[in-house]
């Protein structure tokens, strides 16, 4: 009977160890694979971020319309074109043009933080919840 205890315990202390095994096993897996998706959000936000933040004290050196206007003038071979622009800050800017500007993508945007909750609620009524069209072209530009 003492022997059949012992036995037992030994199968008990094996089959835990197996036990904790697997899940060293698993654990070695798992901790390299949450260290590179960390390391992977992390390098994922300072690639997208940093641009971004680098805007809020240098000027861009060319914008999305500069670029359009560009490679339309090289098709047409309008070799001698030129844009000239010069960056100014947003108040050397008449007041109303800047509403003007906001205003032509979105009306409500001075008076939400960002994202037009009731434009986007009738969108999505309207298209009989569909995927509705965009509320607010403005918040995606800005992010």
């Amino acid at each position: 009977m003492a022997a059949d205890r012992a036995g037992a315990s030994t199968r008990r202390a094996a089959g835990s160890h197996y036990h904790a095994g697997r899940e060293r096993q698993r654990g070695r897996f798992a901790g390299p694979l949450l260290r590179y998706l960390g390391i992977a959000l992390l390098a994922w936000l300072l690639v997208t971020a940093t641009p971004v933040l680098l805007l809020r004290w240098l000027r861009p050196l060319t914008s999305a319309f500069m670029v359009e206007a560009r490679v339309a003038a090289w098709r047409t071979h309008q070799h001698d074109y030129h844009t000239d622009f010069r960056w100014v800050s947003l108040e050397q800017i008449s007041p109303h043009a800047a509403i003007a500007v906001i205003a032509s993508e979105d009306q409500q945007f001075p008076f939400h933080a960002g994202f037009d909750f009731n434009s986007i609620r009738e969108a999505v009524r309207a298209s009989g919840y569909r995927r509705p069209p965009s509320a607010s072209g403005t918040s995606r530009r800005c992010a």
